[in-house]
């Protein structure tokens, strides 16, 4: 969606995608850490971006910026893009009107929020409302995130795939916010009591997330997703080895699990189990 959208902007300004941002946003708003982001001109302070591969630090695969387009294409720096979210909801890039759409959260068909608007996520972090997006290419990955009620901006580049700057985020802000940030647990429990979890809840139609139990310990899979272990916190609370800022709340009736909470980027899916 975004790549075609590039082409469309490039259309509609009569020149091409790359040339219309330099001249109607990047020129304009100073951001001169940032632009189309081609392999092969030297760009001054230019990151290089690796991968862990078998855990072997590696130069990230090659990828022409032309396949990734106006989805992708594009290299700043953290100034530059605290810049851009000011002038973004500033009116200096689109009308307050646009950007009221664009922090709208879209609705389904049956009445439930997207989460998502025109281009940004929108969400909370304990009560703070929060507009973000991050991005994920070869090599690197993003978080830009702010908080209007305390208006901060929270940015985060990493050039090593598989780092997690949405969770570094999300911690900055919570130390500002003067947030607890509380330690992991692992508490152990028996083997009957993690069968109360195991089953299988529908997250939304197509999307399903398994529980099981596997050498005494709980772990969750979701549709054409690997697996991930579930680190118990007490009442019922998980926390997924792959980010500590996401909880697994499990609803028990009797004797097993009837549905669950998937809180994770400031939204909140409800899984009701469905076998």
């Amino acid at each position: 969606a975004f790549y075609m959208l590039g082409m469309v902007v490039g259309e509609a300004g009569g020149t091409t995608y790359r040339e219309y941002i330099d001249a109607h946003l990047f020129g304009p708003l100073g951001l001169t850490g940032s632009s189309y982001c081609d392999e092969r001109p030297i760009i001054p302070g230019r990151a290089e971006g690796y991968e862990v591969v078998e855990g072997q630090l590696m130069n990230d695969a090659y990828l022409s910026m032309n396949q990734p387009g106006a989805a992708g294409a594009l290299c700043s720096t953290v100034l530059d893009l605290l810049s851009w979210s000011s002038a973004l909801r500033g009116g200096q890039v689109v009308s307050t009107a646009s950007y009221g759409q664009m922090t709208t959260s879209a609705t389904l068909s049956d009445g439930s929020s997207t989460g998502y608007g025109f281009g940004l996520g929108l969400g909370s972090l304990e009560g703070n409302p929060r507009v973000s997006h991050g991005g994920g290419i070869n090599g690197f990955n993003t978080m830009l995130a702010h908080y209007p009620e305390s208006d901060l901006d929270v940015v985060v580049l990493s050039n090593t795939t598989g780092a997690h700057p949405g969770r570094i985020a999300e911690t900055i802000a919570k130390w500002v916010h003067g947030i607890e940030v509380p330690a992991v647990l692992e508490e152990r429990l028996a083997v009957e009591q993690l069968g109360a979890y195991v089953g299988v809840y529908e997250l939304r139609p197509g999307l399903e997330l398994t529980i099981s139990v596997r050498e005494e310990q709980l772990f969750a899979g979701a549709t054409g997703q690997g697996e991930f272990r579930l680190r118990a916190q007490g009442n019922h609370v998980f926390i997924p080895t792959f980010d500590d800022a996401v909880r697994v709340v499990f609803a028990v009736d009797g004797d097993r699990a009837a549905s669950l909470v998937l809180h994770q980027g400031g939204q909140e899916t409800q899984g009701t189990r469905v076998r």
